[in-house]
């Protein structure tokens, strides 16, 4: 009894780890696809935009 319990609660965090690293490679991904639209701004429209530089420094440390 005791260790289908243990073996449920071991699944679900299992799951809860699974999904939340799905989870932050997909946001991790969208953050570097703002970051080379940011680049592509700077460097060959020379039209930056406003803060980004700040919230890239707080997301990627």
């Amino acid at each position: 009894m005791l260790k289908k319990v243990v073996k449920s609660v071991l699944a679900t965090i299992d799951n809860i780890s699974i999904c939340t690293g799905k989870l932050f490679s997909w946001l991790i991904l969208a953050l570097v696809g703002v970051i080379m639209v940011e680049v592509i701004r700077r460097y060959f429209f020379n039209a930056p935009i406003m803060g980004i530089q700040d919230v890239q420094c707080a997301y990627f440390g």
